[in-house]
C-alpha cells in the first residue's frame, strides 16, 4: 500500500513541477476569485448594516 502512495506522491510532484506554470495560474485564479467573492460580500454587509442603521 505504502508503494502505491508512493507512486502518487511522485506523479503528483511530477505534474506539478512540469506544469508549474498552470498550476501558479490555477492558484492565482481561485485566490482572486476568493478576493473577489468576499470582497463583495463584505460589501453588501455593510451596505445592509448602513441601511439597518439609518432609521
Amino acid at each position: 500500500m505504502e508503494t502505491v502512495d508512493t507512486v502518487v506522491h511522485a506523479g503528483n510532484y511530477a505534474f506539478f513541477f512540469s506544469n508549474s506554470g498552470a498550476v501558479a495560474v490555477c492558484l492565482l485564479v481561485a485566490a482572486g476569485v476568493c478576493i473577489a467573492l468576499s470582497a463583495n460580500i463584505l460589501r453588501h454587509e455593510k451596505a445592509s448594516f448602513e441601511s439597518k442603521k439609518t432609521p
